[in-house]
């Protein structure tokens, strides 16, 4: 902040005063101009590193959101797999490994979407400095990864329980034959959190354009198996299609504003 001094000497005149009054006028508004200056430059900065970091974080989450779906198609049908392992033990108590129908496997990659950017921004107060259209459209980012990151979290709790009984019997031939129908409530409560997370992505990529790789509504059928008649299919893709169409145009005037 610059400082305006009067001048030292004593007006003399009418117009002596009004030439010292403007100076003194002249040297505030300069002195909160150079200031209101200083801080647009300041601001301007603050959003440039602002959208360097959101751009950055969002980069990072588009390729975490595209190796989830690679989860999917890579772990949904090794749980598939294990399913029916259980399912045949059930059916045949205590066959040996080689009847199997295959190999019992696990594994699944959990996912933590990043928002320390987002939530940096937010802590700052340099969202008031961007256009409000960009900042919906983060927020929305963040909400919808955040829900996703809560879905891997159990997903990953799901795939766990059900991989549990090799801590006490590895050989799923000699389980019981309540352990053998409770790994099946198991893996198909695993199938079911893949299916989920899978839902969720479908929404994402129709609504925001940046995650434009999910399963689709196919692959999440071939997990649930619902039987659903052609006329329902239909109705079912209609109110998918009018929620996803309104929610993209919000988005696209969003970022046309």
């Amino acid at each position: 902040m610059l400082d305006v001094h009067a001048p030292h000497e004593a007006a003399r005149t009418w117009k002596d005063f009004f030439v010292h009054l403007a100076t003194i006028v002249i040297g505030l508004l300069l002195a909160i101009g150079l200031e209101q200056t200083v801080e647009y430059f300041h601001h301007r900065h603050q959003v440039a590193e602002t959208r360097a970091a959101l751009e950055l974080e969002l980069r990072m989450n588009v390729n975490r959101f595209e190796t989830e779906t690679q989860n999917f198609r890579q772990f949904v049908p090794m749980l598939q797999r294990n399913l029916s392992v259980f399912t045949y033990l059930q059916e045949h108590p205590g066959a040996p490994r080689a009847q199997w129908p295959g190999d019992l496997e696990w594994g699944s990659v959990g996912f933590t979407y990043r928002n320390s950017a987002w939530r940096a921004a937010q802590q700052s107060g340099v969202l008031e400095h961007m256009p409000p259209a960009e900042v919906r459209h983060y927020a929305a980012i963040s909400r919808r990864l955040e829900v996703l990151s809560d879905l891997s979290t159990q997903r990953g709790g799901a795939v766990a329980r059900a991989a549990m009984y090799t801590i006490a019997q590895p050989d799923a031939s000699l389980l019981s034959p309540a352990m053998i129908d409770e790994e099946i409530s198991l893996t198909a409560s695993a199938l079911l959190a893949y299916a989920h997370v899978a839902i969720v992505q479908q929404y994402t990529s129709q609504t925001l354009h940046e995650f434009s790789s999910s399963p689709t509504l196919a692959e999440v059928q071939s997990v649930t198996r619902l039987t659903i008649s052609p006329e329902t299919e239909r109705a079912i893709e209609s109110m998918r299609k009018k929620v996803f169409d309104f929610d993209r145009r919000y988005v696209d005037r969003d970022e046309s504003e």
